[in-house]
């Protein structure tokens, strides 16, 4: 819900051009991009990112226990 909330906000409130990277795609509409991908994985997050840019800011918005 934590990065659900920044992208919603800067997408679709404030009109920023967002990508979000996510393991599963979104259970909502949008105006973001989600892109795929498991941080976790350093040669899949590579691929998907090598062409999403360019970027002038990165949040990162993730829920820990």
């Amino acid at each position: 819900m934590i990065g659900r909330n920044v992208a919603t906000h800067l997408a679709d409130t404030l009109g920023w051009q967002v990508t979000a990277l996510s393991r599963r795609s979104p259970g909502f509409n949008t105006a973001a991009r989600y892109l795929p991908v498991d941080l976790l994985d350093d040669k899949a997050s590579h691929q998907a990112l090598a062409d999403a840019g360019p970027f002038t800011h990165v949040f990162y918005a993730a829920y820990q226990e």
